[in-house]
């Protein structure tokens, strides 16, 4: 597929920065030949290399050219340019393109497959003459920007593994030697030194950006544009971050342990979680196959140190059995001598030489095998020093995120679906996602590669789509944080008691009464550790526990069931009937005090049970006229409810106290005397009639 003009460097370059010569281009139809992009690589793109690429058609030849600049003569024949004076120098016509300017006169732009002039010749050999030795490498305005920046990319890309000096030798060796200082003066043992570990590190990154702008040609032309300086910063952070890669991910680990510790085990629950327990869409599980394979790449490649550790236990493991089997050799020519000194002489030294020869035979096979071993070793350390930056690791979410994106194109095209039926990914559906990862991948040290990647990348990315990706990365780690360990389908399971969780109660904190606590901090309050459970009767624990200490805390209970509810109401009415239609003849009784319920722990719909001539709920319990024995099993009922919710503990042993009144338990008796002001005696006949009844007399003055 041909290239597209309009996004070439070279042509772009001459349109917006010699706008002169190409507006004599263009009125008065020139030829312009355009070098085509991987052919660009560390070319300064200069007037006069411009001026040696416009041709002028000459008058008395055909397909005979003229520079702009009258420096050069080429020839076009059979699809390559040639010099006139020398014919062996070859440029290969990929495609030409017809253009009109506004007259409506053509004129000729010609792509080639190298610059005419100008080219960085012996520096991109290897990279310039075809795509696919490109790999992974993009053209970025001018500069080479790796797709993933690895340490080994950022080394060829400044030229330090070539065997000739040249300008970023020279810089970098210097640059190495301020690493090497850096990394023997500067360690982290708090969390406070992360920040001056950094700011320390970042003042090095700018000095050497500063240094190889200044030294390097190339890139000073460069420094005028904010991309392209990004692209070769964030190279140069790759080169310094593997530099230091062993010193600062080793101090991150030490200083996270305890976190990478906890990650791990609660990744370990939550992987048994449903995706609707951790928030995903169920539409989302067929496109996650391929995201969950390159998500294992953010936990791979920082072993380095731990190989190495390996590595020299079995180099002493092998020189230990190299001395082990010179003794036993040793011993068996000690045992074959004394076994022959029965013998003749003749016969002693036949055997003590055929003994020699079998032991040096011996322990040069086993001299051989251990050498075999320690090349193996070797081996194995060259396969695993593979060196992660920071910004490679945030490339693997990066990564992830395309291939659900992919995935989900593919299956729309596959099915023909309409464009308002695709799945999209929004900015809610993102968050759980990458959690979901990462809880899959169950990478040993998150806590460390959280703090690695927000702190440790030096170029300033927030404004571009990998700014995006490490807040949604940031945020999702705080997410699996936040997620609650207990499953909901288990714990209705496992407790005795069930009851109806939302959804959002799992897969965020618990938040009961306003207050938001986690799971850990509330049960904190009873003094005592939860561990990730791993059998139901755990989780039963676990949850009564969590009763527990809700009730100490005060805090407004989960919603009981509606079974349990409607129960917990004809309870309530009963008693309050009871209470309501008892009689006075029993205030001398002996008077308990009942464990009732708050008035904030009623129900709306219970409030309607309240005595009709308070404004608060009858709190004391009177003997009704029934048997004493239907009347405590209401009270023992009515305790036992109330005990699983109240958070007011009152003592049931009260000494009797008489002195309690049991005023308006009966509705009292209201005579009116505005209406037989005169008439006493049916005043009096009234009173008669009301015996025992309480009695209130109401008048008003006229």
């Amino acid at each position: 597929m041909d290239e597209d003009l309009n996004h070439n460097l070279f042509f772009k370059t001459i349109k917006f920065k010699f706008p002169k010569i190409f507006n004599t281009i263009e009125s008065k139809c020139y030829t312009l030949c355009i070098p085509q992009s991987p052919s660009l690589y560390r070319m300064n793109i200069t007037q006069k290399i411009v001026e040696s690429h416009v041709f002028i058609e000459s008058k008395y030849y055909q397909s005979e050219y003229e520079t702009l600049n009258k420096e050069s003569n080429y020839i076009i024949d059979n699809g390559y340019i040639m010099e006139k004076e020398n014919n062996n120098k070859k440029v290969k016509i990929m495609f030409d393109e017809l253009c009109y300017n506004k007259d409506y006169k053509s004129y000729r732009l010609i792509c080639i497959e190298e610059p005419l002039t100008g080219g960085a010749s012996g520096l991109n050999s290897s990279i310039s003459r075809s795509e696919s030795d490109l790999g992974d490498l993009l053209i970025t305005q001018g500069i080479v920007k790796p797709q993933r920046p690895t340490f080994d990319q950022a080394t060829q890309f400044f030229l330090l593994d070539s065997i000739s000096t040249n300008i970023n030798t020279i810089v970098f060796r210097k640059a190495n030697q301020q690493l090497e200082e850096f990394e023997r003066l500067h360690s982290i043992n708090s969390k406070t030194d992360v920040d001056f570990f950094r700011k320390d590190l970042l003042l090095i990154h700018n000095r050497l950006m500063d240094d190889l702008v200044c030294a390097n040609a190339d890139f000073k032309q460069l420094h005028s544009n904010e991309k392209q300086m990004n692209s070769l910063s964030l190279i140069l952070e790759s080169y310094i971050l593997g530099k230091i890669q062993n010193k600062l991910y080793g101090d991150l680990k030490r200083l996270y342990e305890k976190e990478n510790q906890h990650l791990y085990e609660k990744m370990i629950y939550l992987s048994k979680l449903s995706f609707e327990d951790i928030g995903v869409k169920s539409d989302f599980e067929p496109h996650l196959t391929k995201a969950k394979e390159v998500i294992e790449s953010f936990n791979t490649g920082i072993n380095y140190i731990n190989n190495n550790n390996n590595n020299n236990n079995n180099n002493n493991n092998n020189n230990n059995n190299n001395y082990n089997n010179n003794n036993n050799n040793n011993n068996n020519n000690n045992n074959n001598n004394n076994i022959n000194n029965n013998i003749n002489n003749n016969i002693n030294n036949i055997n003590s030489n055929n003994n020699n020869n079998n032991n040096n035979i011996n322990n040069n096979n086993n001299n051989n095998n251990n050498n075999n071993n320690n090349n193996n070793n070797n081996n194995n350390n060259n396969n695993n020093e593979i060196i992660i930056t920071p910004m490679d690791k945030l490339l693997s979410i990066v990564q992830g995120s395309r291939e659900i994106e992919e995935s989900i194109k593919a299956r729309a095209i596959l099915e023909l679906a309409d464009e308002d039926d695709i799945l999209t990914i929004t900015g809610d559906d993102a968050l759980p996602l990458t959690a979901y990862l990462l809880i899959h991948a169950r990478p040993k040290y998150l806590a460390t590669d959280l703090a690695y990647c927000s702190k440790f990348i030096l170029t300033d990315i927030f404004n571009s789509s990998y700014g995006y990706h490490l807040v949604n990365l940031i945020a999702a780690i705080d997410y699996i944080k936040s997620l609650d360990i207990l499953s909901p389908t288990k714990t209705t399971t496992s407790s005795n008691n069930s009851r109806n969780t939302s959804p959002t109660s799992s897969t965020t904190n618990i938040t009961y009464g306003g207050n938001s606590e986690s799971l850990f901090a509330q049960s904190s309050v009873n003094n005592s550790t939860i561990s990730s459970p791993k059998q139901p009767e755990d989780e039963a624990a676990l949850f009564n526990n969590l009763k527990k200490s809700l009730s100490t805390m005060n805090l407004n209970p989960p919603q009981q069931s509606q079974q349990q509810q409607q129960q917990q109401q004809q309870q309530q009415q009963q008693q309050q009937e009871s209470n309501f239609y008892s009689n006075n003849n029993n205030n001398n009784n002996n008077k308990t005090f009942n464990n009732s319920i708050p008035p904030h722990f009623i129900s709306n719909q219970n409030s309607n049970n309240n005595n009709q001539f308070t404004s608060t709920p009858n709190l004391f319990n009177n003997n009704n006229n029934n048997t004493n024995s239907n009347n405590s099993n209401n009270n023992n009922n009515n305790n036992q409810h109330n005990s699983r919710y109240s958070t007011m503990s009152f003592s049931t042993n009260i000494s009797n106290n008489t002195n309690i009144s049991n005023k308006y338990v009966k509705a009292p008796a209201v005579i009116s005397l505005d209406d037989d002001s005169d008439n006493l005696g049916d005043f009096i006949g009234k009173l008669r009639d009301m015996r025992d009844d309480e009695v209130i007399v109401s008048t008003h003055f006229k």
